[in-house]
């Protein structure tokens, strides 16, 4: 999810990593690049974030 736009699925967190750090999804619609943001193809150099502290993004 990319400003709660589904970018597509994947089997498991490595994939969908690796598909988004190497540019390999769909774009959002809002024009964003996801290339120029920087974002690592391993889970090993992101960031863990508690659910609690997304939760509040998600649709009811």
């Amino acid at each position: 999810m990319f400003d709660e736009e589904n970018l597509g699925s994947y089997h498991s967190p490595e994939a969908a990593a690796d598909d988004v750090g190497g540019g390999h999804t769909f774009e959002p619609s809002s024009g964003v690049d996801l290339d120029e943001l920087g974002i690592p193809d391993g889970l090993r150099e992101w960031t863990k974030k508690l659910f609690a502290s997304i939760s509040r993004l998600r649709p009811a």
